[in-house]
């Protein structure tokens, strides 16, 4: 039988980016030290099962019919296939005659620098025992828990962040908090356009058994002012570049409607479904029909 326990161990990017220790609490069957395994307190309360006469099975005779009869071997319900029983009400009163019993078990798991989620933590020894003394092994699949600013690739780290008009169009000192709890500055000398993205090399996950680091890759999305006034405007004018085409006013149209953010979102989360229903629907369409004319 297998002793070996299969468990999941949820961790987080902190986890893997600077190691750490976690206790993992489980149950397991346990030698029961009362008895020794033996399922009594004494080896001379242990007898022959007279059901099987100590062979831990049954044999059991049938007749199909006249002249032919077969045999079939079955495991002794009374003693289980262990050939011996217990002298009556001397059964060990912790394990009540197993040998072996639950028990709780807080391990103390080390978290590795850089591990992630094709690993698998093994301790030897800590699963499940038997009445005989041996162990199996404790074999834990690791679970990375989601991070509400970044996200793992590989052992790259992205981060969307989001920042003003203002900062984006001045050079602005740039501000965020990394997943070791420390908080970061930068600049970016360009000009910073929604979707923009930054390299910081070697500050993302540690590459496992390995004293080099993966990439943080910054995203970016540009925050615009709901309102301007007519004077703000004016200034921006001034200030930005004109337009390469000059527009003439021709034929104007009056009735557009400025929507929300919030309804924005909404009619975006719309049009990108229908567009991917739209892709699905072209990928499985069969091949067209070519047609000729003589």
């Amino acid at each position: 039988k297998n002793l070996d326990i299969n468990g999941k161990l949820n961790i987080s990017l902190k986890d893997i980016y600077q190691g750490n220790e976690k206790l993992f609490e489980y149950s397991r069957n346990n030698l029961c030290l009362s008895c020794s395994g033996l399922g009594t307190l004494n080896s001379q309360n242990i007898i022959i099962c007279n059901s099987c006469q100590g062979s831990g099975s049954i044999l059991k005779s049938n007749s199909l019919f006249p002249g032919f009869i077969t045999q079939s071997k079955s495991i002794c319900s009374k003693c289980n296939g262990k050939g011996t029983i217990f002298k009556f009400g001397t059964e060990c009163s912790t394990c009540l005659g197993q040998g072996i019993h639950k028990v709780k078990i807080n391990k103390k798991i080390i978290i590795d620098k850089g591990i992630n989620e094709t690993h698998k933590i093994v301790i030897d020894n800590a699963g499940n025992q038997n009445s005989k003394g041996e162990s199996g092994n404790l074999i834990l699949s690791l679970e990375i828990d989601p991070d509400e600013n970044f996200i793992k690739k590989g052992n790259h780290l992205i981060l969307e962040k989001t920042i003003t008009l203002q900062e984006a169009l001045t050079n602005s000192l740039l501000e965020f908090n990394f997943i070791n709890n420390q908080k970061y500055q930068f600049k970016c000398n360009d000009i910073i356009y929604p979707n923009k993205v930054l390299i910081i090399k070697g500050f993302g996950l540690p590459v496992y058994n390995n004293s080099s680091n993966g990439d943080l890759i910054i995203k970016f999305q540009i925050k615009f002012p709901q309102k301007l006034s007519d004077k703000k405007k004016i200034a921006l004018k001034k200030i930005l570049p004109n337009s390469e085409n000059e527009i003439v006013e021709e034929n104007m149209i009056k009735s557009v409607i400025s929507i929300s953010e919030e309804q924005n979102k909404q009619v975006n989360n719309y049009l990108n479904s229908n567009l991917n229903e739209e892709k699905k629907k072209n990928s499985e369409s069969p091949n067209p029909v070519e047609c000729r004319t003589m």
